[in-house]
């Protein structure tokens, strides 16, 4: 098994080691680029992976720029002058005809960015870009200062259980008045308590409630049974 097999798929820095012109079956001229992995910090680095480039009308541009980004003179076709004085990012996967997934290879080669800037201001063009950007700076001061504290304001949160009761998590009993029908069943509850065992404390409104309409049940069962005159 060659080398490049067991590389991952993913994007490593490469740099080019050596360069081959060859042909296909099919006479198609192309170029195939030994590349090895520069990544100090990876399982693959210094490991060797191929890339062909094809010199067809629709791929001879993308190839000869990847030869350009690896450095290349562009005229030496023998010893390849300046191949591989440039790193270049490598896109690694495999070909998508591979559908048992066995072979890898490089798929792209582009330019190797970096975050840092290509070229640092100096002394002077930093003073320059400083005092241009002035006004700027305080326009964008102002803006965030007149819009501080201007968040609209939040939906009132739902009261919780907690709200509704005491400090203690307790809940205020419910008012019968306050709720349609409850003050009447609740005072019927009531009569109907003291008709069955004689005065009495109803000890909750829910209690009071039930028996309120059980005893409400009674009495109009009892109106619709009298005769009428």
């Amino acid at each position: 098994m060659s080398e490049h097999k067991k590389i991952t798929p993913g994007r490593y820095r490469g740099r080019a080691l050596e360069a081959m012109l060859g042909e296909t079956q099919k006479g198609t001229p192309y170029v195939r680029v030994k590349f090895a992995i520069v990544e100090p910090q990876s399982e693959f680095d210094t490991m060797t992976i191929n890339w062909d480039g094809y010199f067809t009308d629709a791929t001879k541009e993308r190839s000869l720029k990847a030869l350009l980004m690896c450095g290349w003179d562009g005229e030496d076709w023998d010893g390849w002058t300046d191949l591989g004085t440039k790193d270049v990012s490598l896109t690694v996967d495999y070909d998508k005809s591979d559908t048992d997934r066995k072979y890898i290879r490089v798929q792209f080669v582009n330019e190797l960015y970096s975050s840092a800037p290509q070229t640092a201001l100096d002394g002077g063009k930093k003073k320059s870009l400083a005092a241009s950007l002035k006004g700027d700076i305080l326009a964008a001061k102002k803006e965030l200062a007149a819009t501080a504290g201007q968040r609209p304001p939040r939906p009132a949160a739902k009261p919780t259980h907690a709200q509704n009761g005491g400090d203690d998590g307790s809940f205020d009993p419910i008012d019968p008045d306050d709720v349609p029908f409850l003050g009447l069943a609740s005072s019927v509850g009531e009569m109907g308590a003291r008709r069955r065992d004689g005065p009495c404390v109803i000890s909750s409104s829910a209690e009071n409630w039930m028996t309120g309409m059980s005893s409400l049940q009674m009495v109009l069962s009892s109106v619709a049974a009298e005769p009428s005159e």
